[in-house]
């Protein structure tokens, strides 16, 4: 068998092997390798909400901040009780304890999750936010941040 008759079988094999891939939905990248389309998932609208609105607003840090007469801690400003009792609730990490569960306050992607599983089991959860959500008056500000200050709220979470 020749050599040109060998890369022309080899050529037609790889044309088979891309007519297939094409047929099964995948896409040719060029570079000898195949790829699969990624599915586009619609964004939730929540999950949106707390990932872009919520967490970059409460944003509290590691060692927490005096909030009420108690702390609160993470990207999503759980008191260490809420979170606990949250995750329990929602049967989310099973076989963690609580001293493991309040490490996890402290996790951006663990912090929305919680949060989210919150809202989207009962929507009244966003109160929990609410300062955030409806904002602050001078007086308010004052009383939980001694001193002066307002805020303006980042709005309801959508309903889904």
């Amino acid at each position: 068998m020749s050599i040109k008759r060998i890369l022309f079988v080899v050529f037609l094999i790889g044309l088979v092997c891309v007519a297939l891939n094409l047929l099964k939905g995948t896409t040719w990248t060029g570079n000898l390798s195949v790829e699969d389309k990624p599915t586009e998932v619609a964004p939730d609208p929540l999950m949106d909400w707390v990932e872009n609105k919520l967490i970059p607003r409460e944003n509290c840090p590691p060692e927490g901040m005096e909030d009420g007469g108690s702390k609160s801690y993470g990207p999503a400003c759980f008191k260490e009780r809420t979170f606990v009792s949250a995750v329990r609730d929602l049967e989310m990490f099973p076989f963690a304890e609580d001293q493991e569960l309040i490490n996890l306050t402290s996790g951006k992607r663990e912090s929305a999750d919680v949060a989210y599983a919150m809202i989207k089991k009962d929507y009244d959860n966003w109160r929990h936010w609410e300062n955030t959500v409806t904002g602050m008056d001078e007086d308010e500000y004052y009383r939980i941040y001694g001193k002066k200050g307002s805020t303006k709220g980042i709005g309801l979470p959508p309903k889904t």
